[in-house]
């Protein structure tokens, strides 16, 4: 049976049911032993081989309307939420072209001790040809219980003034948060918010943490993460807020969009300072827009590189999508990432900076700057050696060697400014001691002095 239905009330707000299909039997075609349930469920076994397909269904069973056009209303993405109980083995449900060649989604099921709802986001249903339902990797027998498979739309959620702010926004740390940057944030909640970020096609603000508003923009993966978990590099984000005090001066550098700038403004209060410093004059003018939209007085902001002294430098403009990876460096730290534009910045020392400004207190520094901490730090020595400021570093092994640098370096850096290292554990967030960076990459330490 075929119904069209809103959603239930908590998620009214994300998306439109657009079909659900509960008899299964109708609808599923299977190979292997299956049988109804008393209770409706569908049920699957697969043989022992691996990647045997036990049940397929038709994606135009659960969807019998026009694949484009009025009939459907323009709707192009979509959310497969699937409700499984898996017995035995791991089930696969994969969606397929229509050619059947080519995988649009797919959802590996682990057994459990009762049902359990998957999604798997659609980016067009005019592509979609069918639902397999197989065994997952490995040889071995599985089988299970399919209950029902509904189909949510997520057209025009982005089609706004203001983008309705995640559920998620307490800090301290989200284990594993870093896994919204790919497809492995899994409630039904974040998919249907990566589906709705791939809609956005115009800057819009959203409500963020602390009373604050962030414009989210089109493409950009950082937007994406703060869209979808509400919260940007929390683990990182919750140490800072047990530094910075009222009345306390932080300093951005590699401000991006201004994600740590607004955050930590609110924390050091009218009455303390932030200083930020962004070179690309594409990220420049999003953080200056974010810190106009906030009206925050108590921010000040550069439009200089740190780096070991005064001049200028070539910067590498990554695309827009990964515009946090632009560097001073030969090259860009990930593969596959593009340099869209090369410009000439400024570089300033932060030493020269604060004397200018006559700011005689420092208590943290952030440095996000893709691969030239070094520099930037033998530009702060006498900031180092006199006010201590706690440090935030990323440690990126690519981004150095981009920029004639090592971990090794940075390491030996820290120290001869007697720093100790910290590691910020994901989940806590407690710091550890760290006795060396051997081995470690692409995280955030903590230097103490």
């Amino acid at each position: 049976m075929i119904r069209r239905s809103g959603l239930p009330d908590r998620l009214r707000p994300i998306g439109q049911r657009l079909a659900t299909a509960c008899d299964l039997s109708r609808f599923a075609s299977s190979a292997y032993a299956d049988r109804v349930r008393a209770d409706g469920a569908f049920e699957v076994v697969t043989p022992d081989a691996p990647y045997c397909l036990a049940a397929r269904v038709a994606f135009e069973h659960l969807l019998p309307v026009p694949r484009s056009g009025e009939g459907r209303a323009g709707v192009n993405q979509a959310i497969l939420r699937i409700r499984v109980h898996v017995r035995q083995g791991a089930l696969s449900v994969l969606v397929v072209d229509r050619d059947g060649r080519n995988e649009l989604g797919q959802v590996i099921i682990p057994p459990g001790s009762r049902p359990a709802a998957h999604y798997i986001p659609l980016a067009n249903l005019d592509d979609v040809g069918e639902i397999l339902i197989r065994n997952g990797p490995g040889a071995g027998r599985a089988f299970g219980s399919i209950y029902r498979i509904d189909l949510f739309s997520v057209r025009g959620l982005a089609a706004s003034t203001m983008l309705r702010p995640s559920p998620y926004r307490t800090l301290p740390a989200t284990s594993q948060w870093e896994l919204v940057y790919g497809p492995g944030c899994g409630t039904f909640e974040d998919f249907v918010r990566r589906a709705t970020f791939a809609e956005l096609r115009a800057p819009l603000p959203m409500k963020w943490l602390n009373g604050l508003q962030i414009v989210i923009e089109p493409a950009s993966e950082a937007c994406r993460a703060i869209y979808v978990s509400g919260l940007y590099e929390p683990a990182t984000m919750a140490v800072l807020q047990r530094i910075l005090t009222p009345g306390a001066v932080f300093v951005d550098a590699g401000a991006h969009i201004g994600a740590f700038t607004l955050f930590a403004a609110t924390l050091v209060g009218p009455f303390g300072r932030v200083i930020s410093f962004e070179p690309s004059p594409r990220e420049y003018s999003s953080l200056e827009r974010n810190v106009a939209l906030n009206r925050l007085p108590n921010v000040t902001l550069n439009q200089e590189a740190l780096y070991n002294g005064s001049g200028e430098h070539t910067l590498l403009v990554a695309e827009p999508s990964s515009s946090g990876h632009n560097t001073l460096g030969s090259k860009l730290p990930y593969a596959g990432v593009e340099v869209v534009e090369r410009v000439t910045i400024r570089t300033t020392a932060l030493d020269e900076v604060l004397r200018k400004q006559r700011i005689s207190r420092l208590d943290a520094i952030k440095l996000d700057v893709e691969g030239s901490e070094c520099p930037a730090l033998e530009g702060a020595r006498d900031i180092l050696c006199s006010l201590h400021p706690a440090l935030i570093v990323e440690l990126n092994r690519s981004a150095l060697h981009s920029n004639g640098y090592s971990a090794e370096e940075l390491e030996r850096l820290l120290r001869a400014f007697n720093y100790r290292l910290w590691r910020i554990e994901d989940a806590t967030p407690a710091l550890s001691p760290i006795a060396s960076l051997d081995g470690m990459d692409e995280v955030n330490i903590v230097a103490m002095p």
